[in-house]
Formats: C-alpha cells, sequence, structure tokens
C-alpha cells in the first residue's frame, strides 16, 4: 500500500509542476541556398520587449535538424503576456 502512495504521491506532483505553457509563437528559420539567417534579432527583439513591458522571461524552444542546410523554428511561449497582450499577437500574426 505505501508504495502505491509514493507511486501515486511523485504521479500527481509531476503532473501538477509540469510544464504549463500552451501558447507559442513559431518563428520558422528556412533556407533556399547558403544557409539559415541568425536568430540573433528575434532573441534581441523579445529581450527588448521584456523589458520594455517589464514581463516575466519568455520560455523559447530551439527545434533544429529541419533539413540539409540547417533549418530551424524557434517557438516562444506567450502564456505570461497579459490576455489583451495576447489578442495584439493573435491578431498581427
Amino acid at each position: 500500500m505505501k508504495k502505491i502512495a509514493i507511486l501515486f504521491s511523485i504521479f500527481c506532483f509531476s503532473f501538477f509542476f509540469s510544464q504549463k505553457n500552451q501558447n507559442y509563437l513559431q518563428v520558422g528559420y528556412a533556407s533556399i541556398c547558403c544557409g539559415t539567417p541568425s536568430e540573433d534579432p528575434v532573441i534581441n527583439y523579445i529581450s527588448k520587449f521584456q523589458k520594455k513591458n517589464k514581463t516575466k522571461p519568455f520560455e523559447i524552444y530551439k527545434q533544429s535538424g529541419l533539413g540539409r542546410e540547417g533549418e530551424f523554428n524557434l517557438y516562444i511561449g506567450i502564456d505570461s503576456l497579459a490576455k489583451t497582450k495576447k489578442k495584439e499577437v493573435h491578431i498581427r500574426t
């Protein structure tokens, strides 16, 4: 019985403290002949946006290996934004 209780508590802990982000912006980098551009402008913009609006840090995930020339996607978690800011982001995209 103790083993079941321990397993159940571990499961509940991992379930409740898992990743909560559900809203992401996808920025895709593709190439035709000469490699992909740098992601530095996007990262710099996000940093400036965080400082200007005093928001929590965004989660940024990079999915690589999407092609022969180094294509990749950036996924930016926007759950830390206010509802009005999220609507502005969805309207612009």
